[in-house]
């Protein structure tokens, strides 16, 4: 902003005396006040253009990173598939099926399997014997866990009355 000595000489030099002087004087400082608004006007509007791409670049950076957690997510998922899809079949001749339940509801809780999918889940690890008892049980019994293994352990002989014959008294 011009200074009110620099206004002064201005008007001197312009010739200028009286009302004409003042009212130079005052045109001039209302346009110098003019431009400062506009530039502060301007400043205002590019600071608020740069917090807007400040958070657009926050809002990226967070669905970004929301989609490499999501990658990660789903690979820690198939991981723990993979597991299970890599647990032995059930052996009659090396194993119990109680021990083997036991093993296959481990793994299945620390891979995070619904449930819902276990029934389906171990039908793909039985084999010979395991895999007829499941087929003579009726479609509903098949998807259903529980149903599943009291087939298994009562046609295996490992219900707690089998145990108690086992040991003896």
């Amino acid at each position: 902003m011009a200074s009110l000595a620099q206004y002064i000489n201005a008007v001197k030099e312009l010739g200028l005396t009286g009302e004409e002087a003042s009212k130079f004087i005052d045109k001039h400082k209302h346009e110098e006040r003019e431009r400062q608004r506009v530039d502060r006007e301007h400043e205002s509007q590019e600071r608020e253009r740069e917090s807007q791409e400040r958070e657009k670049q926050r809002m990226h950076d967070i669905e970004m990173a929301r989609i490499q957690q999501q990658k990660n997510d789903n690979g820690n998922c198939f991981d723990k598939f993979h597991q299970l899809r890599r647990m032995l079949p059930f052996n009659e001749d090396t194993e119990s099926i109680d021990s083997y339940l036991a093993r296959f509801e481990d793994l299945a809780r620390a891979c995070e399997l619904p449930e819902r999918e276990w029934a389906r889940s171990l039908s793909g690890h039985l084999k010979d014997r395991a895999v007829n008892i499941c087929i003579q049980l009726n479609e509903q019994e098949r998807n259903q866990y529980s149903a599943v293994k009291d087939a298994l352990l009562r046609q295996f002989g490992a219900t707690e009355d089998e145990y108690r014959k086992k040991i003896p008294a």
